[in-house]
């Protein structure tokens, strides 16, 4: 049998892969898979720049969620504050919380102040 000629996309028969054998033997590396529980934990833990009180003021994102959310927790958001007790008690029982004790008084807002409570509304 004649061998072929070589060219325009017929390279040499001798300079050609053999079967079975790929041209790039290692190939693409693969893509790591990311750690979601690492990025969040990241993230988290990166600076944030705030203004309170006309200062400003740096903290991490974690600590300002938290702290944004038992503030509103403490302005009378019903949500937040069951929110911020769900919190608490999955941390304590992870073992993550330094409280021993949450001690609750006299958070909800005075009926007066955002609005009648629902059975003063019907009467």
């Amino acid at each position: 049998m004649a061998e072929k000629k070589a060219g325009y996309r017929n390279p040499p028969v001798k300079s050609r892969f053999l079967p079975g054998v790929s041209g790039n033997p290692k190939g693409r590396p693969r893509r790591k898979p990311s750690n979601l529980e690492e990025l969040g934990a990241w993230i988290l833990s990166r600076a944030i720049t705030y203004t309170e009180k006309g200062r400003k003021r740096s903290m991490s994102r974690s600590d300002f969620l938290i702290k944004a959310m038992v503030e509103k927790a403490a302005s009378g958001d019903i949500a937040a504050a069951a929110d911020v007790l769900y919190a608490l008690t999955r941390c304590q029982r992870d073992g993550a919380a330094g409280a021993s004790r949450v001690e609750v008084k006299d958070w909800l807002p005075e009926p007066g102040l955002q609005g009648a409570p629902l059975s003063e509304q019907e009467s």
